[in-house]
C-alpha cells in the first residue's frame, strides 16, 4: 500500500463554508479513487512565504489543510491535476511518504 500526504492552500478570499465545501471535494475526489484518508488537519489561516498570483489577484496568505492518505494505486499526478483546475486552491503538494 503506498502512503501519500497533501498539503492543500485554499484561497482566504473564501467563506469558512467555501472551504469546508472545497476541502470536501477534495477529500471525495481521493475516497472516490479507493484512497482511505489516515488522517487530516485544517492548519487554519497563515501568512505565505512568498506572495502567490491566482488569476488577477495577489494572495499572501492562505487556509492550509493537510491530509494523509493511503491506497493502493497511483493516481497522485491525476490528483495534482485536479487541483490545479480548482480556483480555490492557490498551491498544493502531494509527497509520498514511508508510512
Amino acid at each position: 500500500m503506498r502512503h501519500y500526504e497533501l498539503v492543500v492552500v485554499l484561497s482566504p478570499m473564501i467563506s469558512p463554508d467555501e472551504a469546508g465545501q472545497a476541502w470536501e471535494r477534495i477529500k471525495g475526489f481521493i475516497t472516490n479513487r479507493e484512497a482511505e484518508i489516515v488522517h487530516e488537519e485544517r492548519w487554519g489561516t497563515r501568512r505565505l512565504a512568498y506572495p502567490v498570483k491566482k488569476g488577477q489577484y495577489q494572495f499572501l496568505e492562505g487556509n492550509y489543510h493537510l491530509t494523509r492518505f493511503a491506497t493502493e494505486q497511483s493516481f497522485n499526478r491525476e490528483l495534482e491535476n485536479y487541483l490545479k483546475l480548482d480556483d480555490q486552491v492557490l498551491r498544493s503538494l502531494v509527497t509520498a511518504t514511508l508510512t
